[in-house]
């Protein structure tokens, strides 16, 4: 079952990400924002902690069997989707490194 920490994370990281979101609008770079590997990090966050938030409420409100295996996979594909955006923020970075030692 979810804890109330999880929904105050949740409440925490979904300001700090619209936050950085308008940062990044506020201060345009040279770079594409989809080039950039903070977009991603914060792509991913706000993706999945919305879903969390979401499916979490859901559990709460239905309670029931159905309710919770349903949530549980949902969980499941939006830590994937959120992994995969870290990993493309990663390999963002890396090849931003790469550029910048040459």
């Amino acid at each position: 079952m979810p804890t109330y920490s999880l929904f105050l994370l949740v409440l925490f990281i979904v300001p700090v990400v619209l936050l950085s979101y308008k940062k990044m609008l506020l201060e345009p770079s040279q770079i594409s924002i989809l080039q950039q590997p903070l977009f991603w990090i914060n792509f991913g966050n706000i993706f999945f902690y919305t879903i969390t938030l979401f499916s979490l409420s859901f559990m709460l409100i239905a309670k029931s069997k159905v309710s919770i295996d349903l949530s549980i996979n949902i969980l499941v594909y939006t830590n994937f989707i959120l992994y995969t955006t870290f990993f493309n923020a990663l390999r963002l970075a890396s090849k931003k490194r790469k550029r910048a030692m040459i």
